[in-house]
């Protein structure tokens, strides 16, 4: 039963008429073969209809000499039998030009792709990437800089084409001949077995997940990478392993679109504006929710978290946004103050400037919108909004002349672009920070199994050994990586929180002198943050119990035991060690 979409449908069509177009002056060749070889028959044969004119057109194409052999109807003259009309001799020869063309180019074709599958099959170790779009653009990118053997599995022809003009090799999948748009006899071709890294890296979550699942038992060595932007179901897969791999891999599951949001916020800081500096009140429009956009809600959840018990204000559009958040992260209203537009005399974007407090700062998610449509919006709101109303609008690309109006406006960012996200290089750049958090705690946690061994507490030193997160790197799941990913995230808004600047060279001396009033106002920051992502994943005050989504520290800081308060200021006393120690090595 074929199920696929009428859009994909349509972009089939779309890809056909593509390579149509290619092929311009072969079939401007073909119409003017059969033009003139039709004319020079109804010459010939004036009695016959158009149909048998055209017959005997198309017989000039089987480069059979008798099919333009007209002698027995031409009358001769004394000097000799009457000459062929010229638009059947040239019709022949170009019709037998033509067919040899295509017999060329039909054997050429063959051979390349027996040669490419033989190549494929001799490639041990190698990558083999499936999807298109810009971030699997960037990936093969990187391979090839890299020299990396990298086989693409694509649906797309311009992409396998320009792949193979770099001298790469792919197999195209030709979803317009075939039931399915991808099978096990493509990844069988693609050389999976022998693979050491599959990438799962399409546009669209179901085609990877698809992937995924005929990818993970056709092979016992590769590392799976699977791309699933929404949010909720990459969270999902993370946490309940749906997925299991054969014996000897390894799953990995990512957000490009997460990444591309922690990315955002990073370098455009919801409480932070360059000119007026920290703001009072930290406002968040997303005016449609998009994967990318409910991407940057979640994050702003995570990590807005401010002095005083404030946290990021999010207002959402329409009922159909408010009700898709809570339904998947139902915790959120415990981590940001969620609004709606419409509601309580807030009937428009331009109305929530009202509200406002004077020093607060307004960031419109414009992602939707194309980047001039944005900057149209922008234009509206500088207008109409006061001066001590401090916003910026987040476009979806640069300008048509390039980034020159961005970068000369402090109202205008761009949010990051897709290609070069996700290649293994620049994650492992976005986690800098987040790695030396956890390199840190690993290597205390091997001084004190060390102790505990030299002391001759072996029980003592067993359960510190066996702590889910006692490795390296590498080997912890996405899920405890994001653990550490989301302190790193924070540590730029608790340095701007105390006054300092993430980028001056005396930080950490400066960090040193913190006072106490400082240091107890990060720590009940460090515990909001630290209790967010367990109010999203639907967590409940109660004693321990991760199956039953308990933990008795979801309380009012004040209401800890007195060691969890110590850990939250330890944690913020070593925060920025953290950052300038990884910016160090970076």
């Amino acid at each position: 039963m074929n199920i696929r979409s009428k859009s994909a449908d349509s972009q089939t069509l779309r890809a056909a008429m593509e390579r149509i177009r290619g092929y311009k002056i072969l079939l401007v060749t073909i119409i003017a073969t059969i033009t003139l070889g039709m004319f020079g028959f109804s010459a010939v044969f004036p009695e016959f209809n158009a149909l048998t004119w055209l017959y005997m057109t198309m017989q000039l194409f089987l480069l059979d000499p008798q099919s333009f052999d007209v002698s027995d109807t031409l009358s001769g003259t004394e000097a000799g039998p009457a000459a062929v009309p010229w638009t059947i001799e040239l019709a022949r020869w170009m019709a037998a030009a033509i067919t040899c063309y295509g017999i060329i180019f039909a054997t050429w074709r063959l051979m390349q792709k027996s040669s490419e599958t033989v190549k494929i099959q001799k490639l041990r170790g190698h990558k083999v990437v499936f999807g298109t779009g810009p971030t699997v653009s960037g990936l093969l990118d990187e391979c090839m800089k890299n020299g990396s053997n990298c086989v693409l599995l694509a649906p797309c022809h311009d992409l396998v084409e320009d792949w193979r003009a770099q001298g790469g090799l792919a197999v195209e999948i030709n979803s317009a001949a075939e039931q399915e748009p991808l099978n096990k006899e493509h990844l069988r071709r693609s050389g999976l077995e022998q693979a050491s890294t599959f990438y799962a890296f399409d546009e669209h979550d179901g085609h990877n997940l698809r992937a995924a699942m005929l990818a993970e038992n056709s092979t016992t060595a590769a590392r799976l990478i699977i791309r699933q932007d929404e949010p909720y179901t990459c969270e999902l897969l993370q946490r309940n392993g749906l997925l299991s791999p054969a014996k000897g891999s390894t799953l990995r599951v990512i957000s490009v679109a997460y990444t591309r949001a922690r990315i955002l916020l990073r370098d455009v800081p919801l409480e932070w504006h360059p000119q007026k500096g920290l703001a009072t009140e930290v406002h968040l429009v997303i005016p449609e929710l998009g994967i990318f956009e409910k991407a940057v809600a979640i994050h702003a959840a995570l990590i807005g978290h401010y002095p005083a018990g404030k946290r990021v204000n999010l207002w959402l559009a329409s009922s159909a946004s408010h009700s898709s958040l809570l339904t998947d992260f139902p915790g959120i209203t415990r981590c940001a103050d969620l609004r709606l537009i419409g509601e309580n005399g807030i009937d428009s974007i331009q109305d929530i400037s009202s509200e406002a407090g004077d020093g607060a700062l307004i960031t419109i998610m414009a992602t939707h919108l194309l980047p001039e449509d944005g900057y149209l919006q922008a234009l509206r709101y500088r207008e109409r909004w006061s001066a001590e109303n401090n916003f910026r609008l987040v476009l979806s690309g640069p300008l048509a002349d390039g980034e020159a109006i961005v970068t000369s406006a402090d109202d205008l960012v761009v949010a990051p672009q897709l290609t070069g996200l996700a290649t293994p290089d620049s994650l492992d750049e976005h986690d800098v920070v987040a790695r030396k958090i956890h390199d840190t705690w690993y290597e205390g946690n091997q001084r004190r199994v060390d102790k505990a061994l030299a002391g001759g507490d072996k029980q003592n030193a067993d359960e510190l050994s066996s702590k889910t997160t006692f490795k390296k790197w590498p080997m912890l799941t996405e899920e405890q990586k994001d653990i550490n990913r989301r302190a790193a995230d924070h540590i730029e808004v608790k340095i701007r929180a105390v006054g300092l600047d993430p980028n001056q060279p005396d930080l950490r001396e400066a960090w040193q002198n913190l006072s106490d009033q400082q240091l107890d106002m990060l720590s009940r920051m460090e515990h909001e943050r630290w209790a967010a992502p367990l109010w999203l994943n639907g967590y409940r005050p109660g004693t321990r119990d991760d199956a039953a989504h308990t933990h008795p520290n979801l309380v009012p800081f004040d209401e800890l035991d007195q060691s969890t308060k110590d850990y939250d200021t330890e944690q913020c006393k070593e925060a920025a060690n953290y950052y300038c120690l990884a910016n160090t090595d970076s």
